[in-house]
């Protein structure tokens, strides 16, 4: 059976990309940042050490270094996602690589598979340090399994906004691409905890209320799993039946993100 991937277009996806200045100033920016907080959290541990928050701190340096972590990469995976297909289709390349024996859905799949794997190991990198820091200071206790359920739920979160982003850099340039997919990417934390915090009601709709619902339950919702992440990182009272009902819709709409974008891409003329 052919498969449905190019595990050529992916490691050319990877080549590209980790050449990209952007990226690799963002991952020193990232590196420093945590090793500032680092020392910060060394700063205050006499504190620690006489209250009775030293579990808090431990949760919260956890959570801190992994929110920051995760913003970063949601930086970076915007970067990718919006180069990664619109610099083939700038410069060229994508007719040529489409004249060889593979389909527009395949080279489309291999691009975001390469893009995310990208983006998830500036995640992984930049947390291993992080937590590396952390537990050579001494003074913090690591959750590993919580860091490892948040970890792998960050996967998912870098897949959906990669395929998000590579979704609109079929319809704007790279800046454009870039401005549009981080802007999903806060525009749908804004309307996740509005949600979260509201309640849903089709009463008194509004221009604004209209425009809050249809990125909360037709766009991949990048930003409720970022709050499942954080829920065990944070120790939080852990709602499954809310979990099974976010990841559910998450797959599902990323794969109608992913059917659309393989839709247009066969219309379109390269």
């Amino acid at each position: 059976m052919q498969s449905s991937i190019s595990k050529e277009l992916i490691k050319n996806t990877l080549h590209k990309e980790m050449r990209n200045k952007g990226i690799i100033f963002l991952f020193v920016f990232t590196i420093i940042f945590i090793f500032a907080g680092h020392l910060l959290a060394v700063a205050v541990k006499s504190f620690v050490d006489e209250s009775n928050l030293t579990t808090f701190i431990a949760n919260s340096s956890q959570g801190v270094i992994i929110n920051f972590v995760s913003f970063s990469t949601s930086i970076v995976c915007s970067i990718i996602a919006a180069s990664v297909v619109r610099s083939d289709l700038s410069s060229g390349v994508l007719s040529q690589v489409l004249s060889f024996p593979i389909s527009r859905f395949k080279y489309v799949l291999s691009r975001v598979i390469g893009a995310w794997s990208l983006s998830y190991s500036f995640y992984l990198l930049s947390l291993i340090f992080g937590i590396i820091l952390l537990a050579f200071s001494g003074n913090i206790n690591i959750d590993l399994s919580s860091l490892l359920i948040s970890s792998s739920l960050m996967t998912l979160q870098i897949f959906g906004l990669t395929v998000v982003g590579i979704f609109f850099s079929m319809f704007f340039n790279r800046l454009g691409a870039f401005l549009t997919t981080f802007g999903f990417y806060v525009i749908s934390k804004i309307v996740f905890h509005s949600v979260a915090y509201e309640g849903i009601s089709f009463t008194e709709m509004t221009v604004g209320k209209i425009f809050k619902y249809i990125i909360y339950f037709f766009t991949p919702r990048v930003a409720e799993i970022s709050y499942i992440a954080e829920e065990f990182i944070y120790g939080k009272d852990i709602d499954y039946s809310s979990i099974v009902m976010g990841l559910s819709h998450f797959v599902v709409l990323v794969g109608i993100w992913l059917f659309l974008m393989k839709l247009l891409f066969e219309k379109r003329e390269f």
